[in-house]
């Protein structure tokens, strides 16, 4: 055994994997998930969902429009919800590798926002936080299968509109 490096190489980390009986690797994935919280989501992701990932971050949905809803009246306190909703999403797509979980996980931002403040005053921020998830939603739609546009099409066209309402209007 090597001592050890503080840059591994990942064909050095396979080696001396291959060196450690079932139980020690068994060991040291456990070890890992209780450093990390994205190891573990990423273990659980690969064990129960790998095929799934559509299903897999389905799961987080709530999780993604909570933070929406604890102030809608606030805007400061909004901003700080969607952001946070957007970190949830990233994780999630650096974990399943899905271009159409993450889109459909930003157009849920996007309707969730729409559908349930739709009375509401939003202010520049807020405005221009949908004008980037929409502009982002429409770079992901470019890389996913035809097929599957199909499915997207009116709702992302549903929210552009009303996201180009919003910055023509200015609330």
């Amino acid at each position: 055994m090597k001592p050890a490096n503080s840059n591994p190489k990942l064909n050095d980390l396979k080696k001396e994997l291959s060196y450690l009986s079932q139980k020690e690797l068994l060991t040291l994935l456990i070890r890992m998930t209780k450093i990390k919280s994205e190891n573990k989501d990423l273990l659980n992701f690969i064990l129960f969902f790998d095929e799934k990932a559509m299903i897999y971050a389905e799961t987080f949905s709530e999780e993604i429009t909570k933070p929406i809803f604890e102030y809608p009246n606030h805007e400061y306190f909004r901003m700080k919800g969607l952001r946070k909703s957007r970190r949830i999403i990233s994780r999630i797509y650096k974990i399943t590798k899905s271009k159409e979980a993450e889109l459909s996980m930003n157009l849920l931002i996007l309707e969730t926002l729409h559908n349930n403040l739709k009375g509401e005053k939003f202010k520049t921020a807020s405005i221009n936080f949908m004008a980037s998830v929409l502009n982002k939603i429409l770079k992901q739609y470019d890389g996913i299968d035809e097929e599957i546009k199909l499915d997207y099409t009116q709702r992302i066209e549903e929210m552009g509109k009303w996201v180009e309402k919003l910055i023509r209007i200015g609330y």
